[in-house]
């Protein structure tokens, strides 16, 4: 009897784990999918990869690596501006901050980005 038992537990954790894995490749495939079609197949597999790139807009950054933990200068001249975003903080010995991952958007398209 208390084979029978273990036997049905295990059953029931197997079936829960290929249902949570299905779950998850099912949200995956829809995030691929309206990202696709949202940007286009050569941003949109970027940005789910968590990858940006020149030429991106604001809204793909933020779809890629979020909401910046810091927002630069920025820079209005003559029918154009740049804005610095910063990612990925952290403090130095001497306790200053500084970023890993700094964006640069001209004229609101990724022009720039440096990884520290």
């Amino acid at each position: 009897m208390v084979m029978k038992i273990w036997i049905f537990l295990i059953l029931i954790g197997v079936l829960l784990y290929y249902y949570q894995k299905k779950n998850e490749k099912t949200k995956y495939n829809k995030l691929k999918n309206d990202l696709v079609n949202k940007y286009g197949k050569d941003f949109g597999l970027s940005i789910l990869a968590g990858e940006v790139s020149i030429g991106m807009t604001y809204d793909m950054l933020i779809d890629a690596w979020g909401k910046p933990a810091k927002t630069g200068e920025k820079v209005i001249k003559e029918n154009s501006s740049t804005i610095t975003y910063y990612y990925d903080s952290y403090k130095t010995s001497r306790g200053n901050t500084h970023f890993k991952k700094i964006v640069i958007l001209k004229n609101q398209k990724v022009s720039e980005i440096r990884i520290n």
